[in-house]
């Protein structure tokens, strides 16, 4: 079974589960109640907001020349940077790292980014055990963000012991995707607010750890040995179309996803992707490079909740209509698909042709091409016995 076939599997399952129904209008609720919260936390969320669009834009814009000017400032301190371009080499070559230092466990922090590049097989593949005691010579964790200006590193911890790892391990070994770096380390206070408040509430986390390379002398704390693992993974695929770039402003708030009737209703499960919800639909087809998740452009209502709620201002709509348009130019669509557009514009070009056939004919042909899309729970329409122009004409008394 496709991708495809079992996202609308579950999908039908899940919206008529009245659980899932239950708890994603919880979600919502809650999410709501924290963003109206925002509105005290900020003296002006919307210039807040105005500014971190404008900042992340920017960054995306000029991807290649901040990451050079970080990778130049991290190396100077003692840092050590692998370029990943795809999941594969990330975990084949933190698998490597590790063995040549003849360790055999380590501590994994689990994140998003970790099940992308599918961090624990591969570990698991090279016979390194995951161990959750301390104290830890290895330890992989997550950056947040890259700090262009100063080649620091902003780690956001949950909690102390994931503090007290980050600064303890001998070897700290940090994930990060390449669309994650602000220009400047004054942008850091903003993107750390916004992440925070629209996650999670609160304007602040209660630890942010900032790794500037390895340990130096007289420093007292920090790890001996930072490796940073900088991740691409398709973002160049996506960094090259001209509309959908700017979806790597993402910050990892999961705000849309929150406010999304679609996910709201089918939960984020029946993605079956990394990234689900709304930026996951612009995403995933573009980072994910062995999976075909295109239908995921067309798993939205395109009501523009998350664009509102989005604390970067993501037009999330706006991209999924560019996806849709793309994947159709690539010749995506179905041949029941192409049969049923061709004459649909036939009828459309010409009011003979859409006159043609009446009611009852229009509506078997429309059975034929759409009764399985519509689904076996609701009565298929039926065309209406006048079209819209005839019972137009009668009003007016026009001929």
């Amino acid at each position: 079974m496709s991708l495809l076939d079992r996202f609308i599997k579950s999908s039908e399952e899940k919206s008529r589960d009245e659980m899932q129904r239950k708890f994603g209008q919880q979600a919502e609720q809650e999410a709501n109640n924290r963003f109206r919260a925002l509105d005290v936390v900020y003296a002006d969320k919307e210039l807040a907001r105005n500014r971190a669009s404008y900042i992340k834009r920017k960054a995306i814009d000029n991807l290649d020349t901040y990451l050079i000017e970080f990778e130049s400032h991290f190396t100077k301190r003692g840092g050590k940077i692998i370029w990943a371009q795809t999941h594969q080499d990330a975990g084949t070559e933190i698998a490597k790292y590790i063995t040549k230092k003849n360790i055999s466990s380590v501590y994994l922090k689990e994140s998003e980014l970790s099940q992308e590049i599918l961090l624990e097989v591969a570990l698991n593949r090279e016979k390194i055990t995951i161990f959750g005691n301390e104290p830890y010579q290895v330890a992989i964790g997550n950056a947040q963000f890259m700090l262009a200006d100063s080649g620091a590193l902003a780690c956001m911890a949950q909690d102390s012991k994931e503090k007290r790892i980050l600064q303890q391990a001998q070897t700290l070994i940090l994930l990060c995707s390449i669309e994650r770096i602000l220009p400047s380390a004054n942008d850091l206070e903003l993107f750390v607010s916004l992440l925070n408040s629209y996650a999670v509430g609160g304007k602040y986390p209660d630890s942010v750890q900032i790794v500037s390379g390895a340990k130096q002398s007289p420093e007292q704390t920090g790890s001996s040995e930072v490796v940073l693992v900088l991740i691409d993974n398709g973002r160049t695929q996506l960094l090259a179309q001209p509309e959908q770039r700017y979806a790597l402003s993402c910050i990892g708030c999961g705000a849309c996803s929150a406010v999304c009737p679609v996910t709201q209703t089918i939960g984020t499960k029946s993605y079956e992707s990394v990234y689900a919800g709304p930026i996951g639909s612009v995403i995933m087809p573009y980072i994910s490079l062995d999976d075909d998740y295109h239908h995921l452009s067309y798993a939205s209502t395109l009501c523009g909740k998350c664009r509102d709620v989005c604390p970067v201002k993501i037009d999330i709509p706006r991209m999924l209509g560019f996806n849709r348009q793309d994947f159709v130019s690539k010749g995506a669509l179905s041949k029941k698909d192409n049969i049923a557009m061709y004459f649909w514009k036939k009828a459309m070009l010409r009011r003979t042709v859409m006159e043609k056939g009446g009611p009852k004919l229009k509506s078997f042909m429309l059975r034929q091409f759409f009764k399985k899309d519509w689904g076996d729970r609701r009565d298929f329409p039926e065309v209406s016995a006048k079209s819209f122009h005839t019972q137009w004409c009668e009003k007016k008394g026009l001929r």
